[in-house]
């Protein structure tokens, strides 16, 4: 596994976080002038400072070397993936089918797939999902939804 800088690594989050406020402010706010500052002028300034200060975070990574491991990102980009697949398919195909979804692709995330486990916890988030929001707090959702062409 790769290494990384740590302070290197946090170094560019600021900066990156600096010129991502800053541009947005320059974008969207008026700045104003010195004399007379606008809305922009204040938040615009403090992106100017994260930008500094993740220079000076990164000149200290290179005087000392503390290292961290890269992490292992495939988790939660695949489980961001499934929610985000449960959202689009939730109101075209119903609870169900967006469930099934959900939970098939977030067992991607672990590496190993394990067909009986997945389908008992498809199972019981169906069942959860129908008492809870159907039965008990009976809110009109769709369960299953068969899209008509």
């Amino acid at each position: 596994m790769r290494t990384w800088n740590k302070d290197r690594f946090a170094g560019c989050i600021l900066i990156g976080v600096g010129l991502w406020l800053s541009w947005y402010c320059y974008a969207n706010y008026s700045l104003g002038s010195l004399a007379k500052m606008g809305p922009g002028m204040f938040p615009f300034g403090l992106g100017l400072i994260l930008e500094v200060l993740g220079l000076v975070v990164i000149a200290q990574g290179q005087v000392r070397s503390t290292t961290i491991e890269v992490p292992n990102l495939r988790g939660p980009i695949v489980i961001l993936g499934a929610i985000a697949l449960f959202a689009m398919l939730v109101k075209a195909f119903g609870v169900t089918s967006a469930i099934v979804a959900l939970v098939f692709v977030s067992s991607l995330a672990e590496g190993r797939f394990r067909p009986v486990s997945t389908l008992m916890l498809c199972g019981a988030l169906i069942a959860f999902a129908y008492v809870v929001f159907g039965m008990l707090l009976g809110l009109p959702i769709t369960f299953l939804k068969v899209p008509v062409s």
